[in-house]
């Protein structure tokens, strides 16, 4: 009997091991890091040193600014009430295909009723998605990028190696080829009579702003006289209706932005990019999959059947955290270094992921809503281009020398900011005409 007794508590002692184990792994990066990291952000707010991945416009020999930003469109234009039928359209099929991946389907109502959705304080209304039957999505993003050139005054004609460009393309899940990235392709439809280095990137939703945060030393320093970074979303094609909540969040777009050298003292004043791999599993949830039990094999697996999640709610945490950071820290560097206050900042531009978190933390830190422009509303979530996307929407409102907030947060977890004085920027009239594989053929 107490041989039996024994072996029944060296079973439970081994089980309890190993639960615990695993969960410790699964969890704690979660609660454990999180607290650490956000009692040394609270340390950071007032450091009197440049931290980690953070710069100021003043440390460079020449300044720099955002010269141009433009987007292009996708084709197809989805209302929450399309997604209702396009979830009914593919659901069955959604279902089979898990059935025979051994996962288990587990049922989402966000697309079941759109007002219910939008109750939910994303502000989402419609969203952009790539037609792939009709939009080549590098081609587009490189149309935006040549507008943005156009804004510039350096329309392609103009451009000759002398200039050195240096183009980063930034794209989450890339464009229509997994490779090469999105920066070669976009090279290919400049169509420049020099070669260029191009670099494919992928920070996620804060890719635009670690694209700047490369660019401008290279531009600053004369490495470069020219920075491009073409962005490109294509999030649709790895959404499913069983993607819950994130499936009606996420739209797609293509943007460009050019950066040169500014007048000096004006342009990009500060920045910060930084990364805590720590809690990373927060931003890719593996469907019929605990959170903790996601592997990179596993994620890989899964993007490629087409399936894309988020734990919402442990990412909005993130969020607002190292948003909150952000803005403190500005605000600190900005006395520090004579730039004014807070309350000088005529602009916050966040990352369009979600209304209801962006006035939360705005009121939170004290930041008037009229200081506030949104795209989300109309777009939805798109990634790494809502800055560029929400700047260019919004031009109108910016007027030369006003300062400009941009902050970032999103997958890895990440999160960046920055703090410009806005440059003129000319309107573009003319429309780039597509495709423009046309002039591409013609010339080869």
């Amino acid at each position: 009997m107490k041989q039996k007794q024994s072996r029944i508590l060296a079973f439970c002692l081994t089980f309890l091991l190993v639960f615990s184990l695993t969960n410790t792994y699964a969890l704690a990066p979660a609660s454990s890091s999180t607290k650490l990291l956000s009692q040394l952000l609270k340390e950071w707010v007032t450091s009197e040193v440049l931290l980690p991945g953070e710069f100021l416009g003043t440390q460079f020999p020449k300044s720099v600014g955002i010269v141009g930003v433009a987007t292009t469109y996708p084709s197809r234009k989805m209302t929450n009430q399309d997604l209702v039928a396009e979830a009914d359209r593919v659901l069955p099929g959604v279902k089979l295909r898990l059935k025979s991946l051994g996962l288990e389907y587990r049922d989402s109502r966000h697309y079941r009723d759109p007002a219910a959705f939008e109750a939910k304080g994303t502000g989402i209304t419609s969203r952009q998605w790539f037609d792939p039957d009709n939009d080549i999505p590098s081609e587009m993003a490189a149309q935006a990028l040549i507008e943005a050139l156009e804004q510039a005054g350096y329309p392609l004609e103009k451009i000759t190696w002398r200039l050195r460009p240096w183009l980063i393309g930034v794209s989450t899940y890339g464009a229509e080829l997994l490779s090469p990235g999105l920066g070669p392709l976009v090279n290919r439809y400049l169509n420049l009579p020099f070669p260029l280095p191009s670099i494919s990137a992928d920070a996620v939703c804060p890719g635009w702003i670690a694209a700047v945060a490369d660019l401008l030393p290279k531009v600053a320093t004369g490495m470069a006289g020219l920075g491009l970074i073409p962005v490109l979303e294509y999030y649709s094609r790895y959404l499913r209706p069983d993607s819950g909540s994130s499936w009606p969040i996420f739209g797609d777009m293509a943007a460009g932005t050019v950066l040169a050298e500014v007048e000096k003292g004006k342009g990009i004043l500060w920045g910060l990019y930084q990364t805590d791999g720590k809690p990373t599993y927060l931003s890719q949830e593996a469907r019929g999959k605990a959170i903790g039990d996601v592997t990179l094999a596993h994620i890989i697996k899964t993007q490629h059947e087409g399936f894309f999640g988020m734990h919402g709610q442990a990412v909005g945490a993130m969020a607002e955290m190292t948003g909150e950071f952000a803005v403190k820290r500005m605000a600190h560097v900005m006395k520090q270094e004579g730039l004014g206050s807070l309350d000088d900042v005529n602009w916050f531009v966040f990352h369009q992921a979600n209304k209801g978190l962006i006035l939360k933390l705005a009121k939170k830190l004290g930041i008037e809503e009229s200081k506030l422009v949104f795209t989300m509303e109309e777009f939805g979530n798109t990634s790494a281009a809502s800055i560029p996307l929400t700047l260019d929407v919004h031009r109108a409102k910016f007027k030369p020398g006003d300062l400009v907030f941009m902050g970032t947060f999103g997958g890895g977890f990440q999160w960046g900011a920055l703090l410009v004085e806005w440059s003129e920027m000319k309107v573009t009239t003319s429309q780039i005409p597509l495709p423009l594989q046309a002039s591409l053929n013609a010339s080869l």
